[in-house]
């Protein structure tokens, strides 16, 4: 990913960070995040963060970022 959306953060997470201040932060790894349940994914499709909706989608979409890769098969309906 470029370095931008390497350091994304899932929104919504709390408490923020004031400038300045140290934090943890996971720049690998494989994490489980809400998905539009509408949607089935397969392995390798890139994944979307829907900020207005706080979940996951598979779709781009204007104003999604990517934020990685699909690691394991999700059937429709699943969240």
């Amino acid at each position: 990913l470029p370095r931008e959306d390497a350091m994304w953060r899932a929104a919504g997470c709390s408490p923020a960070v004031a400038a300045g201040s140290s934090f943890d932060l996971a720049t690998e790894g494989t994490f489980d995040l809400a998905k539009t349940s509408a949607q089935a994914w397969v392995v390798g499709d890139k994944i979307y963060w829907d900020n207005a909706n706080k979940r996951c989608d598979n779709t781009p979409s204007a104003g999604f970022r990517m934020i990685g890769v699909c690691t394991a098969a999700a059937a429709n309906p699943t969240s």
